[in-house]
Formats: C-alpha cells, structure tokens, sequence
C-alpha cells in the first residue's frame, strides 16, 4: 500500500514537471502580444500628408526660390497634416501593413516625398534669410524619418533613415550659422507628448554647452 501511494506521488511530482515545461515552451515560442495602436494615431496623418504630395516631383535642389517657394505652397495642406501627425503618438499598423503588402511601396514613396517637400520649405527658408524657419523644417524631417518608423517592419525603418538623412545634413550645415539667441528661441523639446527619444529624435538633443547632432557635439555658437 505504502509503495502505491510512493508510486503514485511520484507520477503526480512526474506530470507537474512535465506540465511546467510546456508552458515555458509555449510562453518562449509564443511571439509578444504588439501593444494598442494610438487613437488619434499620428501615422495616419502622415500618410494622408504622403498621399496629398504629387508622385512625380522634381528634385527641390535644382529650384530657384521662386519654385520653391510654389512647391511650397502647392503642398501647404500636406505640410500641415504633416505637422498635426508630429504632435500625435505615432505607430505603423504592422499586422495591416503584412496583410496588404503592396500598399507599403506607395505609402513609403509618398513619405520620401514628403521629407523632400520639407527640404524644399528649409532651403527656401535659408535663402530668404529665416535660419530658425528652415531649422524648423529639417528637424521635422528627421522627425518625420523617426515617427514612420515606430513599430513598422525593416522598409519602415530603411526609409526613415533616408527621410532623416534629407533633414540632417542641410541641418549640419545650418547650425553653425545660427546664433546663441536664435539656438535659445528655437523649441528642441518638439512641443509634443509621445514615448522616449529614439535615436534619430537625441541627434537633435541639446546638451550643456553644445548641440549633438547624429551623435557630434558641436558647440553652440554664441551670440
């Protein structure tokens, strides 16, 4: 009797060990459950902003002021949805963007152009002699570039770091012009409420006594 009821414990210490190994290996194989989406969510304003710029654009470098200053205005309601969608949380919709593929060429061309419009809004600014207009404008394309990224697949990110690229090297080129004042006037903390810096929003962190772009500290200039 006593051998039994020795056998059966042991069956029993037997199945709940073999229990807790499967459900560690389901919990380890079982892919993470993707947060909620935000609501309003910011990505949809920028692909209403990517889809209201012309597909066939030329390039904004080879304008004069006066075609940039046109393209400018001819894409003022994409600029605007653009800038609505920076003060929103921002996320790609993933599992849609798997399940309709072939949409995600035309939403990142309408992104890419749209990051070319703002390059077009920062070099008419600069010629026109308004250095914190057109400092504003290549931030937001960094901005752009890191908002249409958040959660999307590897394309999302690829065409971020291009969409990042139009706004920080003319930004590059930019700051050392800028005075102390204009630095001090200039909103870097964006005005919005979202998650934690990713890494393309810190290259545009001020830090004590100098301004880190892309990971350089420059000095600030003085006034």
């Amino acid at each position: 009797m006593a051998q039994r009821i020795r056998i059966m414990l042991l069956a029993l210490v037997v199945i709940i060990v073999l229990a807790n190994v499967s459900l560690i290996f389901l919990s380890v194989g079982r892919p993470p459950a993707r947060p909620p989406l935000p609501n309003p969510n910011g990505y949809d304003d920028l692909l209403k902003a990517g889809q209201a710029v012309p597909r066939t654009m030329d390039n904004p470098a080879d304008f004069d002021s006066d075609g940039l200053r046109a393209l400018v205005t001819t894409n003022a309601e994409a600029l605007r949805l653009l800038r609505l969608g920076l003060t929103r949380h921002c996320a790609v919709p993933t599992d849609a963007t798997i399940a309709n593929f072939r949409a995600i060429s035309r939403d990142l061309i309408g992104l890419r152009s749209l990051a070319m419009v703002l390059s077009a809004e920062g070099r008419l600014a600069e010629m026109e002699n308004r250095p914190a207009d057109a400092t504003r404008s290549y931030v937001d394309a960094i901005r752009l570039g890191t908002e249409m990224s958040r959660g999307g697949l590897m394309i999302n990110r690829l065409v971020g770091i291009a969409c990042e690229g139009v706004g920080s090297i003319p930004l590059a080129k930019l700051l050392p012009k800028l005075t102390g004042e204009q630095m001090r006037l200039w909103p870097w903390n964006w005005n919005r409420s979202t998650a934690a810096p990713s890494r393309g929003e810190r290259c545009c962190e001020m830090k004590t006594g100098s301004f880190v772009l892309n990971g350089e500290a420059s000095a600030i200039p003085s006034s």
